[in-house]
């Protein structure tokens, strides 16, 4: 469980360096939003997951978190900027 810990905050604390280095220094909301969001997910996830294996089966679960990841994964690529030529 600690490492678990360990990993699951050094994710959080990468990625709010990674979004403030983004952001040119602008800090405040765009950060607060991010932590809450993880935060949330963090909460959320276990339970929809959990909810949805009692309900079905494990498997559905299973494919519900890899559809989330993937949609993720989409908004992340398509909202991503582009470098200029």
């Amino acid at each position: 469980m600690v490492l678990s810990g360990v990993a699951g905050s050094l994710g959080a604390v990468a990625g709010g360096a990674l979004l403030g280095d983004v952001l040119d220094g602008r800090s405040g909301p765009p950060i607060a939003w991010y932590q809450i969001a993880f935060d949330v997910a963090g909460v959320v996830g276990p339970l929809a997951s959990g909810a949805m294996a009692e309900a079905s089966t494990y498997s559905a679960a299973f494919v519900l978190a890899a559809a989330v990841s993937v949609l993720s994964a989409a908004v992340a690529v398509a909202g991503r900027p582009r470098r200029a030529r």
